[in-house]
């Protein structure tokens, strides 16, 4: 469970497996999305990430907070850690689920929330 706000936050909580990792164990191509947090400068987030699994991750998101519909496009440098557990140039938490799936705690309070990236 993961909560970024002063209230209750409730979610799942996800097995971790495929380990140890690095910045190769994200590698391919994911579909993210997040689910606004409640918070006023919260968004909705859909879109898509790719990396080659060299410590890069190039992302498109189509985002929606407070009405204001737009299209982003960061590339971030990732380091990652044999614990699944690790930051990218962007200010984001990153935690690896699995080869095939991260999440992404934003670290700016403009638009906070959770990407969930998968395979």
């Amino acid at each position: 469970m993961l909560g970024f706000d002063t209230g209750l936050s409730i979610g799942a909580v996800l097995p971790q497996t495929g380990g140890p990792f690095s910045n190769a164990s994200i590698n391919g191509t994911y579909m993210m999305s997040q689910t606004p947090g409640g918070g006023y400068y919260s968004a909705a987030i859909s879109g898509v990430g790719v990396s080659s699994g060299n410590g890069s991750l190039a992302r498109t998101l189509d985002l929606n907070g407070s009405g204001n519909p737009m299209t982003l496009t960061p590339t971030t440098t990732l380091t990652i850690g044999s614990d699944g557990r690790g930051t990218d140039t962007g200010m984001n938490s990153i935690y690896v689920v699995s080869p095939t799936r991260f999440l992404m705690m934003t670290g700016t309070s403009y638009y906070p929330g959770i990407l969930d990236l998968e395979q």
